[in-house]
């Protein structure tokens, strides 16, 4: 049944939106969507369409806003398709919730972070058949291969007709070198930009998933429960050569939640950068503690124009409150 099914992931619409949703940075790495710095490519939503259609199964992305889609063009155009997916953030949830009562004949998918903390609640309301909880790859491919029995796929709850199933957690993916580069080709990428690099196409990449510290206003924990896999800098580098030859973006946004972890991966990451000579600029998300010096004498011949670092605040009782674990000194 799943090879014959047409797919589609889409980021969400209100009825009457015409701008695009803030997000929260993490949850903008796997929706894309508007944040303080620019509007991001839907990199999760690009990445499981990789995954389906390695796998032979016919995909298409929509991002609805950046597309100039209205409500009724995008339900219009969903209509098109079996499976319907919506990656879900609380700041965009009424709107999806909408949008999918108009589409009870087609298999209705959330995934996401909200999606995950909600799933029980989601299903319960019947907003949707089914959560992809966590990572989403794997488990988005072996849904849409079992739709007639869910219950041996790991990583989903789903209603049954009144009642809510929930599946055991999915494992994370260990060797992230093993999945597909990102299918960029299904959006439009000139609709991207941040404002860092005005008026340049941007492409988001990730070196690494998860991230080993506790501050109590992520919701990384929630997809990664405290993990970090890693990229080996070879498969990071081969993925930034093909956004530059085969999409021709030479800005980049290392878009990890911590990209300076490991200053020897970074090192080498950047020295690999250096040798290929690629003329690419780009930033990345780091922290106060987890640079040196060298690491960043690397990244600047790398490319590297701009490292955000996570300060969020320059009271130690703040600090201490949401355990950043950072002091005034390392800031300065």
């Amino acid at each position: 049944m799943g090879n014959s099914l047409k797919v589609l992931l889409m980021n969400p619409i209100e009825e009457g939106q015409k701008y695009v949703v803030d997000v929260d940075p993490v949850i903008s790495r796997h929706t894309g969507g508007k944040t303080k710095i620019g509007i991001f490519p839907p990199l999760g939503m690009a990445y499981v369409a990789a995954v389906l259609r390695e796998n032979k199964i016919h995909v298409q992305i929509l991002d609805p806003i950046p597309e100039g889609y209205s409500f009724e063009k995008a339900l219009r155009y969903a209509r098109n398709f079996d499976v319907i997916i919506i990656t879900l953030a609380a700041s965009n949830a009424q709107g999806s919730y909408r949008f999918f009562s108009y589409l009870k004949d087609k298999v209705r998918i959330f995934m996401g972070t909200h999606a995950t903390a909600l799933a029980d609640y989601i299903l319960e309301k019947g907003y949707c058949d089914i959560i992809i909880r966590g990572e989403p790859e794997y488990t988005t491919l072996e849904t849409i291969e079992n739709l007639r029995n869910l219950e041996g796929v790991l990583g989903i709850s789903y209603r049954k007709g009144e009642k809510v199933f929930r599946n055991e957690d999915r494992p994370l993916i260990k060797n992230l070198d093993e999945l597909p580069f990102p299918a960029r080709d299904l959006v439009d990428n000139s609709k991207y930009h941040i404002v860092s690099f005005p008026g340049k196409p941007i492409a988001m990449v990730l070196t690494s998933r998860g991230c080993p510290f506790e501050c109590t206003f992520c919701a990384t924990h929630l997809f990664y429960k405290r993990n970090r896999n890693v990229r080996s800098p070879e498969n990071v580098v081969k993925e930034v050569e093909e956004i530059v030859s085969k999409y021709r973006i030479n800005h980049i946004f290392f878009i990890d939640d911590t990209f300076t972890i490991g200053e020897k991966r970074i090192i080498a990451l950047c020295q690999l950068l250096q040798e290929k000579k690629l003329g690419i600029e780009w930033i990345c998300l780091g922290r106060v503690d987890a640079v040196t010096e060298l690491m960043l004498g690397e990244m600047k011949k790398a490319g590297c124009k701009e490292v955000i670092y996570g300060i969020e605040s320059a009271s130690p009782i703040v600090l201490a409150n949401i355990k950043k674990n950072i002091t005034l000194g390392q800031m300065e």
